[in-house]
């Protein structure tokens, strides 16, 4: 079990570019017994494009009255990141080169605390599998995700994942996230 405090995190953007923005942040935050959990959707100031609306279920009117990405950054900061924790997410990279874009975006330094990349960890052990995307591991697992591509869904779901990983790693010996 990771001892350290931890946060899995997920965002939902408006593409894949580094002019895109985030439009929802989730985040669920473990230390000792307690587990905090942080949803935000965010109005990026730009309209959401047909794919985007059909992949995520959002909406130009859901993210109208939503707080500018911004904000929602600077709280998730404040509320959730604030010690650096180590940030857990499924395919690490997007989640992170997201956050330091909109860190940046708002005048704040980058992300300076550990990561751990759960698409990593199962390729590292189970290399057999045939797919390594979030919806094929819980498909492999068993894990029930009411939506995907919705951030609090994908948190849930990935927290999950990250439990069968690693007790995966300590059957092995396999250090995580120290």
């Amino acid at each position: 079990m990771l001892q350290r405090p931890y946060v899995v995190l997920d965002f939902e953007t408006t593409g894949l570019g580094p002019a895109d923005r985030v439009i929802e942040i989730a985040a669920a935050r473990f230390e000792r017994d307690r587990r905090f959990e942080f949803h935000s959707l965010c109005n990026p100031g730009c309209a959401l494009s047909s794919f985007i609306q059909e992949l995520t279920g959002l909406t130009d009117a859901d993210l109208a009255g939503a707080p500018p990405t911004i904000l929602a950054i600077r709280r998730l900061m404040a509320e959730v990141l604030y010690d650096e924790p180590l940030l857990v997410a499924h395919n690490a990279s997007f989640d992170l080169r997201f956050l330091n874009q909109e860190l940046a975006r708002a005048g704040m330094a980058p992300y300076a605390g550990p990561v751990l990349c759960t698409m990593r960890l199962s390729r590292r052990l189970f290399p057999v599998l045939p797919s390594h995307r979030l919806e094929a591991l819980l498909d492999h697992w068993g894990i029930h995700a009411d939506r995907h591509h919705r951030a609090m869904d994908d948190v849930r779901a990935t927290a999950q994942l990250l439990d069968r990983l690693v007790a995966a790693a300590e059957e092995r010996g396999v250090a995580v996230g120290e």
